[in-house]
């Protein structure tokens, strides 16, 4: 299964977007679903390279196999703040139609973050424990 922690500050602005596992719905190569989903993803970070003018750093892009994060910072620019918003709002829609339609590959969900500055390395050794802890429980025959 795929599992998007879709990151939002206090104020309700999306700041991270972390992506994790496989989809299963298919063979690789032919994983409609994780087509989808690794699609979502690089068009966001594409986008808010080539038209919000951030850098890879900024981002603090982490691909991985079968995980990608990114956080976004705020820019001091009025009009990046607002490219970079309409790109997260519209990479978050695609992503909860993804798991609406394949509920069973794709999971997505919100996580509210309790302060409105946050160290994105606690965020993303949580979503890590997370996932050791989902994959256990993958193990366990029921």
């Amino acid at each position: 299964m795929v599992r998007i922690n879709i990151h939002r500050k206090k104020s309700g602005e999306i700041c991270g977007i972390e992506v994790s596992g496989h989809s299963g719905y298919a063979s690789a190569g032919n994983d409609i679903v994780c087509a989808g989903v690794s699609s979502l993803v690089f068009t966001a970070l594409n986008s808010l390279i080539e038209l919000g003018q951030y850098t890879d750093e900024e981002l603090a892009v982490d691909i991985q196999k079968g995980y990608t994060s990114f956080h976004i910072p705020e820019k001091s620019i009025e009009e990046q703040t607002y490219i970079a918003s309409i790109i997260r709002e519209t990479t978050r829609i695609g992503f909860e139609q993804i798991s609406e339609s394949y509920p069973k590959n794709v999971f997505s969900e919100m996580v509210n973050l309790k302060k409105h500055e946050h160290n994105m390395a606690n965020v993303v050794q949580e979503e890590q424990d997370y996932v050791s802890r989902v994959n256990y429980a993958r193990r366990i025959d029921f």
